[in-house]
């Protein structure tokens, strides 16, 4: 259970980086003082030209009004996503109601006609089903939405998923007893979500959305409402908004869409109709002129400038709007690069930039660009960006640009439109119910596609310099800076920044030159090299494959995500084999690599190259092992390899990518000096360590040493050849065809002289001499909050088997922590264990909890949680217990195995660690023949006596710890 500020809106076709199609808009700001006379933008009126509705869901209208959609979807085949979409959330709260709708959502999960008390969270357990990954909610300013997950192979489960469906919507008990243990989880989960993140953003939505009613109303609510309501107010807010005109059903799923009518109709005919309180205004006003506001926070860690130039917009609903949004999408894009061009290359003082065209809040869009940069050189950065807008609008773009971006575009739908594309059906469900919510459209890929075949034609470079300059027109405008305290010294003021606009009007600007793009990554065919040996391998259903250099390569077809392959290639060894004073250095070579683009390719050309095509790897030197992961089209799978290759025989770490690098790390260590929680985090770490903690904070000697040679040469040393590395690879691919490109790309390069090996480097936590844990503790925190970590450590001999039954163990630990601490103590909104066995470098039991609490309880739920941690090992577990923990985790596994990702990590692992694949892969016997001994045998092993390091990190006041 969550509450959001806000829940992103649908537009129209998906963009290129493959993001979710809602909003799809690629940002772009605007210039704040450019536009002359031209006055604000108005809600334009759509032609009558409506975009289509996707063909695959059916939709209806109850009599009592509830509305509701139903699509088959057979992706996973085995389960149905069922949702309440409830159009009311925070917004309609009156004064004295503020954080009511989010209690209300609470309220859902602790009694409803047909599930008293917690009888909800205990049949879904008992269908082996999760509370968070099964079954969940949140609440934001418009929507309350509930989620379920359901399997298919139990038909009673179906029936009992609707019973709650209309029980939710028309059966909340409230109980009083119930209300007030929530109230402590409430004020928890407030309490959590306290910090720096969210003093920055009501600030800021405090700014953005001035003049409406939005900043008020925060789903959170006010702690004095929420620890004063009662069963009176909250009927009364349910009520008064969940009405059945202002609900929804989405059923999605390998169903009957006839079934689910009739379902549907049983469970949600039978609430009677009644007029709902008038829902509250959502218009935010466009307020004139220029707004320039600073923003600090003593624990913020970098500072950004916002620009904002608003205007209001109705949902896009018709093939003009489309249009419209699409011609926005394309210049922003454009900009974009640009822009990235320009810092890359160091010819602007900005760490990052990015540009697009975002809703804020129902009608109200920005044109917006976030900044980030360089210290000391606001005035600089905004000017450099400045100009380039400037830029645009006197010379406009190049024909080249519009041609790239729209090919970018078209290889992106076209890809997200195949026919065999699987989409799950929780995604389509999340889509319907946005839609639902804010209107728009819903269209599906091949749409999307056609569409944009039918706008991108008509599309022309004059489009993309009136649309991006029509943009820049509005006369509400805003420059947000959000800054450490330290640094507010470098924001400007308005008349600073009306006097850089103008600066930039009189200045001599040249057009902007668009060098060819290369054609290709590999530009003379390999020598190549020849499959020596390949091998079936039965346990995976896959092949083996040797190359002519040593290079092995594993393969297992599948068929879970078609057109759609992973790969990783592992080699052992890893920073485990780096000397204490390289650590750090090394640490930073593969991400510099991967920033640089390759030798005679740079990082801006290799995007131009990559852009639409759905395909990428890139290397990292981990703990114990340095890998290659990517993945993407199998079409594209020819690319794939060429740039294996270049990672191997042309990696480049460039000047320019090091000089921002060193710059971006300037700027945090510098904020971090300042962060109490930071160090005192860092300085935890080293305490409870014995003195061989290696991953410290970097510190600004750490980056001056740093060159690009020294750099390049710590990455080779760990990427001297393929044939160190075994590649794995899982996928809709065809084995024969992967090792042949393996052959043809990696095969004919060296063989490795040498090979790292895991060194155990001694990373203990320190012996605990005493009886009872170590506590360290801290104060800073301008939160009214104790965060609570808790480590514990001991050598454990490791196994598969073992490993299983700690993952129930963990199952059932956790959910004792939750009914206990947060259900019936109201002590905290999150807690869970984490418990494993850690194989290599060195065979260990590792066990950690945390948790956020009120500074004034930390002596209470500390003591609490050891001592339900320490009777675990002590007392064990309940047959009950075990069942539930087991058949959870059955449902979970069943799941994971349908996809790629489990697949290429299960692989690569057990081929790195040298483990019986068959064993590994028996995971599913192995719970099943879990027992209550077993698990006993284990927790008195690992939990009796356990004591470790606990870390408390409170405000700065005297009376908090």
């Amino acid at each position: 259970m969550k509450c959001t500020p806000k829940t992103e809106r649908p537009c129209a076709p998906q963009p290129p980086d493959g993001r979710r199609k809602a909003p799809f808009l690629f940002l772009l700001i605007a210039l704040l003082v450019l536009g002359g006379g031209c006055g604000p933008f108005k809600p334009a009126h759509q032609e009558t030209v409506p975009l289509p509705m996707s063909e695959k869901v059916i939709t209806g209208t109850l009599a009592n009004g509830l509305r509701y959609y139903i699509r088959q979807n057979p992706y996973p085949k085995d389960r149905v996503e069922l949702r309440l979409n409830v159009r009311s959330g925070s917004l309609n709260e009156t004064e004295e109601e503020r954080g009511l709708a989010h209690f209300v959502e609470h309220m859902a999960f602790n009694g409803i006609r047909h599930f008293k008390h917690n009888e909800l969270i205990a049949f879904l357990e008992e269908a082996g089903l999760t509370f968070g990954s099964h079954t969940n909610a949140y609440t934001s300013t418009d929507v309350t939405n509930y989620q379920l997950s359901i399997p298919l192979d139990r038909p009673e489960l179906l029936d009992k998923a609707f019973l709650v469906l209309g029980d939710w919507a028309d059966g909340l008990l409230f109980d009083e007893g119930e209300i007030e243990k929530e109230k402590g989880v409430i004020v928890e989960e407030w309490r959590m979500r306290e910090g720096v993140r969210k003093r920055v953003g009501d600030k800021s939505r405090a700014v953005l959305l001035s003049g409406s009613r939005y900043p008020l109303r925060d789903p959170i609510g006010l702690m004095p409402v929420v620890k004063g309501a009662n069963r009176a107010l909250l009927k009364g807010y349910y009520d008064a908004n969940y009405t059945p005109d202002r609900m929804a059903v989405v059923v999605v799923g390998n169903i009957d869409a006839a079934d689910m009518q009739k379902r549907i109709e049983k469970a949600m005919g039978g609430i009677a109709p009644r007029k709902a309180r008038a829902a509250a205004p959502k218009e935010v006003p466009l307020t004139p002129g220029l707004r320039v506001t600073t923003i600090t926070d003593p624990e913020l860690t970098a500072g950004t400038v916002a620009v904002d130039h608003f205007f209001q917009r109705e949902p896009t609903t018709t093939y003009e709007g489309f249009k419209r949004d699409l011609t926005e999408q394309l210049a922003f894009a454009a900009f974009n690069r640009r822009v990235r061009k320009k810092i890359t290359d160091r010819e602007l003082p900005l760490l990052r930039a990015y540009a697009r065209v975002t809703d804020v809040q129902s009608d109200l869009h920005t044109a917006r660009f976030m900044a980030r940069p360089v210290k000391g050189s606001v005035s600089e950065g905004l000017s450099g960006l400045y100009a380039e807008m400037e830029r645009v609008r006197r010379f406009g773009f190049l024909a080249e640009e519009l041609t790239e971006q729209k090919s970018a575009f078209q290889k992106a739908l076209t890809e997200a439109a195949r026919p065999d594309r699987r989409v799950e059906s929780s995604d389509h469900a999340a889509a319907i119910c946005e839609f639902d919510t804010h209107g728009g459209s819903l269209t599906d890929p091949d749409q999307d596609l056609a569409l944009y075949l039918k706008a991108a034609g008509t599309i022309t470079t004059v489009d993309l310099n009136r649309s991006f300059n029509r943009l820049l027109a509005s006369e509400s405008r805003s420059v947000t800076f959000t800054f450490p305290e330290k640094r507010k010294t470098e924001t400007l003021s308005k008349p600073e920044i009306m006097n850089l606009a103008t600066k930039v009007q009189g200045e001599a600007l040249s057009p902007y030159t668009l060098a060819p793009a290369i054609t290709a990554l590999v530009t003379a065919p390999p020598k190549g090299g020849d499959v020596l040996k390949t091998e079936k391998m039965p346990v995976i259903d896959g092949q083996a494959f040797t190359l002519s250099n040593g290079t092995r390569l594993v393969v297992k077809p599948t068929a879970h995500a078609p057109g759609e392959f992973l790969i990783r290639g592992t080699a052992t060894g890893g920073l485990s084999s780096v000397p204490d004073a390289d650590y750090k250095r090394v640490s930073m070579a593969a991400g510099l690599v991967n920033q640089s683009g390759f030798a005679g390719i740079p990082q801006t050309e290799l995007n131009r190259f990559l852009a639409g095509r759905n395909i990428n790897v890139s290397p990292s030197i981990e703990a114990n092992a340095t890998s290659l992961t990517g993945g993407g089209a199998t079409k594209e799978a020819e690319t794939l390899f060429q740039m294996l290759r270049l990672y191997f025989t042309a990696p480049n770490v460039s000047a320019k990518a090091l000089s921002i690098h060193k710059a971006r790390m300037t700027q945090t260590i510098n904020a971090r000096a300042h962060d109490k929680k930071f160090w005192f985090t860092a300085d935890a770490a080293e305490a409870r360590h014995n003195n061989k903690f290696r991953d410290q904070p970097l510190a600004i000697e750490d980056l001056k040493g740093l060159t690009p040679e020294a750099l390049l040469a710590d990455y080779t040393g760990f990427f001297v050849s393929p044939s160190a590395f075994t590649f794995t690879v899982v996928g809709d691919v065809t084995p024969e065809e992967i090792a042949a490109l393996a052959a043809r790309y990696l095969g004919d390069l060296p063989a490795a002289a040498n090979r790292k090996t895991k060194v155990d480097r001694g990373l203990r936590l320190k012996a605990v001499g005493g009886p009872e844990s170590i506590r360290i503790t801290g104060k800073g925190d301008l939160a009214d909050r104790a965060s609570v970590s808790a480590f514990y450590e001991s050598e454990a001999p490791f196994s598969h088997k073992r490993s299983v039954q700690l993952s129930v163990l963990r199952r059932i630990l956790s959910r004792r922590l939750r009914l206990s601490v947060r259900e019936e103590r109201g002590g905290v909104y999150s807690i869970s264990a984490k418990l494993r066995l850690q194989a290599e470098p060195a065979p260990l039991f590792k066990a950690s909890v945390s948790f956020t609490c009120d500074p004034y309880r930390v002596d209470e739920l500390i003591p609490l949680t050891e001592s339900m941690i320490r009777d675990m090992g002590t007392t064990g577990v309940t047959q009950q217990e075990v069942e539930l923990a087991v058949k959870q985790s059955l449902t979970t596994l069943s799941q994971v195995e349908k996809k790629d990702r489990y697949w290429l990590n299960t692989i690569a692992t057990s081929l790195d660690h040298n483990w019986d694949l068959s064993e590994v892969l028996s995971r599913k016997q192995m719970l099943q023949n879990t027992t209550v001994d077993d698990l006993n045998a284990l927790a008195k092993e690992t939990l009796t006596g356990i004591k470790g390091f606990i870390t408390v990190y409170a405000p700065d006041t005297e009376e908090a710890l």
